[in-house]
């Protein structure tokens, strides 16, 4: 079995980008949206996160604001305090 691979997808601008996850593991073909983000007015909105570790945690690490982070697949009442969660 070839195994899995990761892709990177972004815009021309570099301002949307998205990691699929696509191939083989443990005789199971998987295509998916592992990662995707946009960057738009100084934010970074996180359109998907499906895996266990969490991008966002991953981006403070990195030194941007939880302030800068939007949850967009969250409803808004929960989306202020997503970052305490993780």
């Amino acid at each position: 079995q070839p195994g899995i691979e990761y892709q990177l997808l972004e815009n021309e601008d570099g301002t949307n980008l998205a990691i699929l996850v696509v191939g083989w593991h443990k005789d199971k073909y998987h295509n998916f949206v592992m990662y995707q983000v946009e960057i738009k007015h100084g934010k970074v909105k996180i359109l998907a996160d499906n895996t266990d570790s969490s991008i966002a945690e991953r981006l403070e690490e990195l030194g941007i604001s939880a302030s800068d982070i939007i949850f967009t697949y969250l409803e808004p009442e929960f989306e202020k305090g997503a970052l305490e969660l993780v």
